[in-house]
């Protein structure tokens, strides 16, 4: 799993990886407003059999940790709030 939080005050609203090869999207930030994104990445290295039931088995476990990562580890309860 990966975690990345990146801060800019140039209106992006994407991860700097995303902003080159991104479509054209409304800004949500104008430029001077600190923004801060929060990019997780979740994914399982190796070999396997190509099994569409273990697939969507692993997505789920992994969908599951990284939202467990962001409400317990990353993220405070009044910053879900405030996000809502």
């Amino acid at each position: 799993m990966v975690v990345r939080v990146v801060q800019n005050d140039q209106g992006f609203s994407l991860p700097p990886d995303l902003v080159g090869g991104a479509p054209k999207h409304a800004a949500r930030a104008e430029a001077g407003e600190l923004i801060t994104l929060i990019d997780m990445e979740h994914f399982i290295e190796g070999n396997f059999d190509p099994n569409a039931e273990w697939v969507v088995a692993r997505a789920y476990e992994m969908h599951d940790h990284l939202v467990e990562t962001f409400h317990e580890h990353v993220v405070t309860e009044d910053a879900v709030e405030v996000w809502k």
